[in-house]
């Protein structure tokens, strides 16, 4: 259990991680062997990542950087983690468990997107 305070908010953005790793990893027990791969082309070319990607230095070192951090920075980006405010620009509480579910749905909604792209990827360019 949280106790509201500012210390808190490591722990829960680690269980919006373990939600959304438990969902990946249930897609790649039961997909294709191949299956991260398509995942992971369909989340460095998502809407969210394409900009920052493409802004990148073309320096290999700093868009190596780039790639490294597109999964956490991610999720942090529509759990929040970006000065207290939501990937919509609303600014949440951490400290509401109504606010914490919010987050959480939405950063589902997002990786499940991912996991649909995935698959109608695969579907397209099958292995």
């Amino acid at each position: 259990g949280g106790t509201g305070t500012g210390n808190d908010n490591g722990a829960r953005n680690g269980l919006l991680n373990l939600d959304v790793a438990s969902r990946l990893v249930d897609v790649f027990l039961c997909s294709h062997p191949l299956m991260p791969v398509y995942v992971s082309v369909v989340m460095l070319t998502h809407p969210i990542n394409r900009e920052r990607i493409m802004e990148a230095q073309c320096d290999t070192d700093a868009l190596t950087q780039v790639l490294c951090r597109v999964p956490s920075d991610m999720v942090q980006l529509v759990a929040g983690g970006n000065g207290g405010d939501d990937f919509f620009g609303h600014d949440m509480d951490w400290t509401s468990k109504a606010e914490m579910e919010k987050k959480s749905r939405m950063l589902m909604v997002v990786f499940e997107e991912i996991i649909d792209g995935a698959i109608g990827l695969m579907r397209r360019l099958p292995p």
